[in-house]
């Protein structure tokens, strides 16, 4: 495959304490590949999914190729881009020092953004749903895979659109009452390290 001309520019995503996140946004037609440590991703988000059978859905997308991981999310329940991408970083981060809370790093990732240990929890309140708005993640350490894969899948849906994980004052207040805390008050960078520091806290199994 031939592939387009890659430029990479670093972007730093700062949390509260005063870390620094270094993630790396590689600008191609569309914006929307990123490198984490040895993986490539891509976030395709869906503006409608239709009411076709998901668990089938999710496991033809991840056959199209072994080595690239896919899973698949309720778009309302990420506080958008750069709160997915943190997540991200966390896991891979996570694994590479063998901290686990799920056997595969697909659902590690879903039950990260949910804050929560429970696998069934986690497919409920951030799986995938019908008539609702979605979000894929790709990642593989083959760009060219990831490419190949989200180009089926981008074939696949006529409403992908980059504003479906866009953060609105609804989806902010909606977050927080999803988890008991008060958004009068409550700021965008807060509460985005808020969401972090609980998916870091999230109980872990070591090898």
């Amino acid at each position: 495959m031939q592939l387009v001309k890659l430029r990479v520019k670093d972007t730093n995503l700062n949390s509260a304490k005063g870390h620094t996140l270094l993630e790396n946004n590689i600008f191609t037609q569309d914006r929307s590949l990123y490198r984490i440590d040895n993986f490539y991703v891509a976030i395709i988000e869906i503006t409608h999914l239709g009411s076709e059978n998901l668990h089938e859905l999710i496991t033809k997308f991840r056959a199209f190729s072994p080595d690239v991981l896919v899973q698949g999310v309720d778009a309302s329940f990420v506080f958008g881009v750069k709160h997915l991408l943190r997540v991200l970083r966390l896991t891979v981060e996570s694994w590479k020092r063998g901290i686990k809370i799920s056997k595969i790093m697909e659902t590690d990732i879903l039950m990260r953004l949910c804050c929560t240990t429970q696998i069934a929890k986690a497919i409920k309140v951030g799986g995938l749903k019908n008539d609702s708005p979605a979000c894929f993640i790709l990642m593989s350490e083959n760009l060219d895979s990831v490419i190949k894969i989200k180009k089926c899948i981008e074939g696949y849906y006529n409403e992908i659109h980059a504003s479906v994980l866009r953060i609105g004052k609804n989806k902010m207040s909606r977050l927080c009452s999803e988890y008991g805390i008060p958004d009068k008050k409550m700021n965008r960078l807060f509460f985005e390290n808020y969401l972090i520091e609980k998916a870091a806290l999230v109980k872990f199994q070591s090898k």
